[in-house]
């Protein structure tokens, strides 16, 4: 499936509307579905694996295999609500390679199958959390701001209330060409965030919660068109098995230190070791 960068069109066709342009606004949501439609993706349908595989599966390649397996974890806790906790927010209709996407995924998780919950969506950029809120259902709540900050704000108000997340991805610092090529240690900055960003909400993680992180290159590469290279080189050698790396690489990018944190916690194993990198927690 191939998505084509459809929003001018979309904002033509709801200018006769006169409200807001929000996928909030039944009127509105109706043609961006009936666009997805057209563009052969978002078939409506009860079973989410099916949805999955028909609607994103092709267009993720490198994270597909780990949505997959984190959106498997999610639906083996056999549950009528959950809550996702997301850092970084999808702006965009078309950019499924590089982005991934997942508030929309996590929106529409949660939107089949009689499902019910919460996805709060993170992050610094007011446009971007503006045009996430166009896209998605009222079940996103799309927060501006700090993103450390505002999960210890969340993670505060969850405890008196008693609450639990069921999954925590972390995707909020756009990692630059310094970040990946500049040497050892480069991807600092990004790397910190992402454990800060941990410690702040890991507390109300649920028992047998997700914990998802993205953009993790193989420490020996520094370009992610090299490693898009490699999988796709393993996908034409090997296709049909997820590609993940091997148990004595590490990694840099997003997830360094939040690797090196959760290897050293007990109650927590990894499912998934690749460009995105889960565990489960007990």
């Amino acid at each position: 499936v191939v998505l084509k960068d459809r929003g001018n069109d979309i904002k033509l066709m709801s200018e006769g509307l006169n409200w807001e342009e929000s996928f909030r606004n039944r009127e509105y949501q109706k043609i961006v579905l009936a666009w997805f439609e057209a563009e052969g993706s978002w078939r409506t349908v009860k079973e989410w694996r099916e949805e999955f595989l028909e609607s994103f599966y092709k267009v993720l390649d490198m994270r597909k295999d780990s949505f997959y397996a984190v959106f498997d974890l999610l639906l083996k806790m056999d549950k009528t609500n959950y809550r996702i906790i997301e850092t970084g927010t999808t702006r965009y209709l078309n950019r499924w390679m590089d982005s991934g996407q997942s508030t929309i995924m996590w929106d529409r998780f949660l939107n089949t199958g009689g499902r019910n919950g919460e996805v709060i969506s993170i992050d610094l950029n007011g446009k971007s959390c503006q045009k996430a809120r166009q896209i998605t259902s009222d079940k996103v709540n799309v927060i501006e701001g700090d993103s450390v900050e505002t999960l210890r704000n969340i993670a505060e108000a969850m405890e008196q209330r008693g609450e639990t997340v069921d999954l925590i991805y972390l995707d909020s610092w756009d990692i630059s060409k310094e970040n990946w090529e500049g040497g050892q240690g480069a991807d600092g900055a990004p790397a910190m965030h992402a454990l800060k960003e941990l410690k702040a909400i890991i507390s109300r993680l649920s028992a047998g919660g997700i914990v998802l992180v993205d953009d993790n290159m193989i420490e020996t590469h520094s370009s992610a068109d090299d490693i898009r290279e490699l999988f796709y080189e393993y996908e034409m050698a090997q296709a049909g098995r997820p590609w993940v790396y091997h148990e004595s690489v590490g990694v840099r990018g997003k997830g360094r230190h939040v690797l090196e944190y959760m290897n050293e916690r007990e109650d927590c194993r990894r499912v998934f070791y690749g460009w995105q990198i889960a565990w489960v927690c007990d």
